[in-house]
């Protein structure tokens, strides 16, 4: 008779064997998978079928189909999602970063493998998922957030769940469903206990839902009036810097244009108007021109006007990129960005970026982050203020809310991305911060996406792509803390440590299992 560790280590040496092919299969269709979430495909319940087949594709097969399945899976993943880089900064920069990024996951496959024996061996494999997407966000250079699971879920069961955990915690909810896939197909003998698993991440998941659906909120009874305008870029409308003049003469005249309709009755009067990052491409505190046309605008508007401008410093390869608050008596709050885009808004490794991208030698200056901020005061109005890609980040608009934000507001220029995916996703992030956060969310784009987000994630209003064009949009202003902002960082944080954790233990357990064989 075969006893069970025998059983057992000829189980795991059938899998070792298994065709190499087989775990790269599993890691390509599974990075495809998860990767149709976003935008433009947006199938997010594909999200945990492909991080089930990660799973099942790394502990199938060899130590060496590992490291070849997670980086299969990181191309298949991120090349996809990142596609827009291709046409808007360079196929180099798209085949750089979509390596980068495939290099976490062949580390994340490594420490699936790691943890493989350990009891629950699910959770633990969720857990380093979630902490695998915090260090992907922060290193190297800033980070890459896109493509978290918790920024695909804007229009499922899911959605509710945000306010309750936030995006960390819905990516790993999200990743659970996966691993729990994965631990029905490798564990058949085990499948009513592995039923039992997968079904309690969807409970968790499906439980705010569902008291949101059966308890009414209660009613947000104070509202801000907030106009946006979209001037747009002459020309194919990504080449921002060269038509910059113009950009900033169609805010101000969309802006005129605006309170015409709004005094004539067609549209309601403003309580402040928000224009996108990049509006002034020069400093309006030193440009005569910038500030002339500021000051037409306020005139016209007679409320304040947040503007996206690039602010001087006191050295010339160095810039800041703000939004600021201008009313009658001239600027007043402002907020600056604190994550800046590699290779959009400063330039690493210089002399070898100009060699891999044209678009690089545009970028003159290096725009220096900001710090910590406070809640811009827009007419006694608190409002928490992001600026492009710091929407992706935790870090950007939470801390605001939770310093007293009323009101979210986005100012970003897009431009450069105008005619791929990008613009979608980062709607879609948008959407994912007004329902984690609870509050309204305002977009201010060039060229596109422009438009108002209610705290449930609903599209409360959306101007056209490329074109010019502006609206008054009545939204819910609250002072109410969601769960997820009075958790701040500590989900992710935790995710970090508990997987950091994982991998001790497995160690402990791969050593304590060697001394027994080693006796016997």
């Amino acid at each position: 008779m075969t006893s069970p560790g025998r059983a057992v280590a000829k189980a795991r040496s059938a899998r070792a064997k298994a065709p190499i092919a087989v775990s790269a299969l599993c890691g390509v269709v599974g990075g495809l998978a998860t990767a149709a979430a976003f935008e433009p495909w947006t199938l997010p319940y594909l999200a945990p079928v492909g991080i089930g087949l990660l799973v099942v594709g790394v502990r199938h097969g060899s130590r060496t189909a590992t490291l070849l399945t997670g980086t299969l899976f990181g191309l298949a993943f991120m090349g996809p999602v990142l596609w827009w880089l291709w046409s808007s900064i360079g196929p180099g920069a798209w085949v750089i970063l979509t390596f980068v990024q495939a290099v976490w996951f062949s580390i994340l496959a490594i420490a699936f493998r790691w943890v493989a024996h350990l009891r629950g061996w699910p959770l633990w494999c969720a857990l380093l998922w979630t902490a695998a997407e915090q260090l992907r966000s922060t290193w190297p250079l800033g980070g890459m957030p896109w493509g978290r699971l918790g920024f695909g879920v804007v229009d499922t069961a899911w959605a509710p769940t945000l306010s309750w955990v936030g995006v960390t915690g819905v990516s790993f909810l999200v990743a659970l469903m996966g691993c729990t896939l994965a631990f029905m197909v490798l564990s058949p003998t085990r499948r009513p206990s592995g039923l039992l698993a997968l079904m309690a991440p969807w409970l968790l998941a499906v439980t705010p839902a569902s008291a949101g659906a059966v308890l009414p909120a209660s009613p947000l009874a104070e509202t801000a009036q907030v106009g946006v305008v979209q001037g747009g870029v002459p020309g194919a409308g990504n080449r921002l810097s060269a038509f910059h003049r113009e950009v900033t003469r169609n805010h101000v005249e969309e802006t005129r244009g605006l309170m015409t309709r709004a005094r004539a009755g067609g549209i309601a009067q403003p309580d402040f108007i928000l224009w996108p990052e990049n509006a002034t491409a020069v400093d309006p505190i030193r440009d005569v021109e910038a500030q002339s046309g500021i000051v037409t605008a306020l005139a016209a508007a007679e409320v304040p006007i947040v503007i996206g401008s690039i602010v001087d410093t006191d050295r010339a390869d160095r810039a800041l990129n703000q939004g600021i608050v201008w009313t009658s008596d001239g600027s007043a709050d402002r907020y600056t960005k604190q994550h800046l885009v590699p290779f959009g808004e400063y330039v690493p490794f210089r002399s070898l970026a100009e060699r891999i991208s044209s678009r690089v030698a545009e970028i003159r200056r290096d725009m220096i982050p900001g710090s910590d901020a406070a809640p811009l005061n827009i007419g006694g109005l608190a409002v928490a203020d992001a600026l492009c890609f710091d929407v992706a980040y935790d870090d950007v608009i939470g801390p605001q809310v939770l310093r007293g934000a009323d009101l979210v507001t986005v100012q970003t220029s897009n431009a450069m991305f105008l005619g791929t995916a990008q613009l979608e996703q980062q709607w879609a992030i948008s959407r994912v911060r007004a329902l984690e956060t609870g509050r309204s969310v305002v977009v201010a784009s060039v060229n596109g996406v422009s438009g108002a987000i209610g705290p449930d994630g609903t599209v409360l209003s959306r101007l056209p792509v490329r074109a010019t064009g502006s609206d008054v949009v009545e939204v819910p202003v609250s002072d109410r803390r969601t769960l997820a902002v009075t958790l701040g960082p500590w989900p992710a944080r935790s995710a970090v440590a508990l997987g950091i954790a994982g991998l001790l233990a497995a160690g402990v357990v791969r050593r304590r299992t060697r001394s027994s064989r080693t006796e016997a």
